[in-house]
């Protein structure tokens, strides 16, 4: 499994390549797909952590310890 730091990573090479433009079209329309391709695998990545982030806090919100006292 391709952590998102690779992923971002290989994002921004993309990018830079792509920017270079010494790239025929169809090297491009690679780019392009695989880059698209990473953007959706880290935004679903960065999705299920927001998730698993807002659980965690609403779970510590409902312990004994974090409820003020009268």
């Amino acid at each position: 499994m391709v952590k998102i730091k690779e992923k971002l990573t290989r994002l921004d090479d993309i990018v830079t390549a792509m920017e270079k433009n010494q790239n025929d079209i169809e090297a491009s329309v690679l780019l392009f797909e695989e880059g698209m391709t990473l953007i959706q695998d880290c935004s679903t990545t960065l999705e299920k952590i927001e998730q698993k982030v807002v659980m965690i806090m609403d779970t510590a919100e409902e312990m004994p310890f974090n409820k003020e006292e009268d």
